[in-house]
């Protein structure tokens, strides 16, 4: 939200002030692992800083959007390299690399535990993450809310299935 209003009072608001909240808005964005806004947004900040900037943070810019970029290969996948391709039984490319268990918020020592506990932590988490980022019911963004639920609903889906619950 400060992003937009910052944008849309361009004649009042200080480039650096935008630069700032696209900045910021671009971290939480990881945070969140929502990798294709936070790559836009660090573009935007990128395209901002002058050419010939020589306090470097150009290249701090620079390198901090590669990152993000990584990541966002590695969460959509799809890619298609030599290991990834038709003839290595993987026609859409490489598979996301997804932490599921963090999408549900699972403990890190699930792991360890019966699988009807398993199960349980499991069915507990997806209903209250589901009723969370249903976009009927989100009060923020609905195109989070929609993309968030997408995710639940695929991790539930398949860590169910490794687990057998």
């Amino acid at each position: 939200a400060a992003v937009e209003l910052r944008s849309a009072n361009e004649d009042v608001v200080s480039d650096a002030s935008r630069k700032e909240a696209h900045l910021i808005r671009a971290e939480a964005l990881l945070l969140d692992m929502d990798f294709d806004e936070a790559v836009n947004d660090f573009r935007v900040v990128f395209n901002m800083i002058p050419e010939d900037d020589q306090t470097g943070e150009k290249h701090e810019l620079h390198q901090k959007l590669q990152q993000a970029m990584h990541q966002q290969k590695l969460w959509n996948g799809g890619e298609k390299n030599q290991r990834y391709n038709e003839n290595t039984g993987f026609p859409d490319g490489m598979p996301p690399q997804r932490d599921h268990a963090k999408i549900l918020q699972l403990p890190i020592d699930l792991e360890h535990r019966t699988k009807d506990i398993k199960c349980a932590w499991l069915k507990k988490q997806f209903k209250a993450l589901v009723r969370q980022y249903h976009p009927d019911k989100y009060k923020g963004d609905k195109k989070r809310a929609a993309r968030k639920f997408k995710e639940v609903k695929e991790a539930k889906e398949i860590i169910s299935s490794s687990w057998n619950c």
